[in-house]
């Protein structure tokens, strides 16, 4: 059971992609056709905008005699602001898992738990501080599994000004090498990605070898860079050496969402304001100040270990957290890459002093 909950971890390493949340009552935009047009926009850019979106993905992992199928569903809302680096996620998730074991006549299939996960992320760079709120849930009765709040401060982030100049030039060119535009449908370019990795390892989890991972993404953006839609597909192979006998383990996952009330324009004050979160116990969020000699933003968002991957799937992470296809990645990630690449030019100006 544990060889499976890696695949997360896969995806997370491999793609930068997803918008991802939830609802709307507004009509949705109109609907991509055939990509018959030029790119508007030949080249990938990121912008300030804000959309609710759904997204559903189903994934199917084996080793041996033992297959896993996991769906998910994805309801939320995403905005931000590349102008002044913040960030606003909440997005509500079901995770619906069934484990199927192929004997030599027969066939045991086991439905697990189907858990709800309920995840608010603030990125404040002006305030130097990042916010995760997760609860977890038994979707079926409701009964409450994990609560859990923390507000960390990072003093080593740098202001939204160094942080920008920062995207601009790296993180965004960085993306325009890996998304290329196939085309326009009349009203959305369609940028494509392409992942391949062979041999690579995922880093913290020296356990996994002989990684084989193909796939493709599209994101559909609009004239002005904000999303509408992204499908994608992912199939590879990798092996747990730390489990003996488990052999080769086999992933494909199939992803889409789309967008509704997409605008430009990132999250508002109230949105950034936390002070009325809470955590299992009903107080204010733990407020933690992280300060070690080498900050990496990203591990509060990226398993570190297997436990870490397993607890996650099975919704017991408080902290780290898991970013699949499914997931909110695309947005997020530019953002963290933008800040980490800040973080490490500062300190390397304070060595070159």
């Amino acid at each position: 059971m544990r060889s499976f909950i890696i695949v997360p971890c896969l995806v997370a390493a491999t793609i930068v992609l997803q918008g991802c949340g939830g609802g709307g009552t507004t009509p949705p935009p109109p609907g991509p056709g055939p990509v018959t047009k030029d790119c508007v926009n030949p080249e990938i850019d990121v912008k300030s905008q804000s959309f609710t979106s759904t997204a559903k993905s189903t994934e199917t992992s084996s080793s041996g005699n033992i297959t896993t199928k996991e769906v998910l569903d994805s309801v939320g809302t995403i905005k931000i602001d590349m102008e002044q680096m913040n960030l606003y996620e909440n997005v509500v998730s079901t995770i619906s898992t069934t484990v199927r074991h192929y004997r030599y006549d027969s066939v045991d299939s086991v439905s697990l738990m189907d858990l709800k996960m309920e995840e608010k992320i603030i990125v404040d760079v002006s305030k130097k501080v990042v916010v995760i709120s997760v609860k977890v849930s038994n979707a079926t009765s409701g009964k409450v599994l994990i609560t859990n709040c923390s507000a960390i401060t990072i003093p080593a982030m740098p202001s939204a000004a160094e942080v920008s100049i920062l995207f601009k030039a790296v993180v965004v060119p960085g993306l325009q090498k890996v998304a290329t535009c196939s085309g326009n449908d009349g009203v959305y370019d369609h940028y494509d990605m392409k992942i391949n990795l062979q041999g690579v390892s995922i880093p913290g989890l020296k356990q996994v070898s002989d990684v084989n991972v193909q796939g493709m993404e599209t994101i559909l953006l609009d004239k002005d860079y904000v999303m509408h839609s992204t499908t994608g597909s992912l199939k590879g192979e990798f092996v747990l050496t730390k489990y003996e006998g488990l052999g080769i383990i086999t992933v494909d996952e199939k992803v889409d969402s789309t967008t509704t009330d997409a605008k430009a324009g990132g999250p508002t004050a109230a949105d950034l304001d936390y002070s009325l979160w809470r955590d299992a116990k009903g107080g204010k969020c733990t407020e933690i100040h992280y300060d070690p000699p080498h900050t990496d933003i990203s591990k509060f968002f990226q398993p570190t270990k297997l436990s870490g991957i397993t607890n996650k799937f099975r919704g017991v992470d408080t902290l780290q957290g898991v970013d699949k296809l499914t997931t909110k990645a695309f947005f997020r990630n530019q953002l963290l890459a933008a800040i980490q690449a800040a973080m490490k030019a500062t300190e390397t100006k304070k060595i070159i002093v």
